[in-house]
């Protein structure tokens, strides 16, 4: 009876051990598997992490954060010129605001449309002794295709994009000269529009503009990002109604019979915040 009570003892005792030692290698592997799965927001998810975890991830896979869609406010400085085949021009400075929206396609493609204001031109050397500094602003709408190439820290991406340029504003101020005006007789002449002063009924340049931007940049922290680009315009903005009601005159002892072709390109830069 003794030897029964005993052996009775000895087999709860075992098997209560053996349940307190199941349930504390739960509860350490439990631990460790959350403080696997919690991930300092600072520290970058690179591909290296990734596939220690999961060594079936592909490249692709191996991401910092799933892509969602997120919206963008920048500012941004132009340095603008025309591409002429009869101006003399030298570049301009001007600002650049806008807003705009990534949308993801795949974990390293998204398109990115934006919606800008941007304040391009140059400065024209018409003759040897007159001048001026056309100011031209634009609706800009390019809708980029970006393509971002890898989630680290720092993230560098390249975007490509179609852009179409509504002019709502421009105008050229003829640099001051003795030999032709003095400061009170100093012309601003209208460039989408026809000058009134000199009853013309046509204007100069043409509202309409597209080209093509192409900008490369790094995200910074997430949420802040610098970019540098190019923009090419493609199509003439001279207007020919505007040229064929004035009379041919000469430029460089050639005769200029009809409207001359200018045609944007400009180089900007621009910081954005990302949210």
């Amino acid at each position: 009876m003794k030897n029964t009570f005993f052996i009775g003892l000895a087999l709860s005792l075992f098997v209560c051990f053996n349940a307190s030692a199941k349930k504390t290698n739960d509860a350490k592997k439990a631990e460790t598997t959350q403080k696997a799965s919690v991930i300092d927001p600072e520290q970058a998810f690179d591909e290296a992490t990734a596939k220690e975890r999961n060594p079936e991830l592909k490249k692709e896979d191996c991401l910092w954060e799933p892509r969602e869609i997120m919206l963008e406010a920048h500012v941004g400085l132009n340095m603008s010129n025309y591409t002429s085949d009869y101006h003399r021009t030298t570049y301009k400075f001007g600002p650049m605001i806008g807003i705009g929206a990534d949308f993801p396609i795949k974990n390293v493609f998204s398109i990115a449309p934006e919606i800008n204001l941007s304040v391009i031109g140059s400065e024209v050397n018409y003759t040897d002794v007159v001048s001026a500094k056309e100011r031209l602003t634009y609706l800009e709408i390019p809708i980029y295709a970006r393509w971002q190439f890898t989630h680290n820290q720092s993230k560098p991406f390249l975007a490509i994009a179609p852009t179409v340029g509504i002019g709502v504003g421009g105008k050229r101020c003829y640099n001051q000269n003795e030999r032709l005006m003095t400061k009170e007789e100093d012309e601003k002449v209208p460039l989408f529009a026809p000058n009134q002063d000199t009853q013309e009924p046509h204007a100069n340049y043409k509202k309409a503009d597209f080209g093509f931007k192409i900008k490369t940049g790094v995200y910074i922290k997430q949420r802040w990002a610098v970019t540098i680009g190019y923009q090419l315009g493609i199509v003439d903005i001279c207007n020919d109604e505007y040229y064929s009601d004035i009379t041919p005159g000469y430029y460089k002892d050639r005769l200029i019979k009809v409207a001359p072709s200018v045609k944007n390109n400009n180089v900007f830069a621009s910081y954005s915040y990302y949210w």
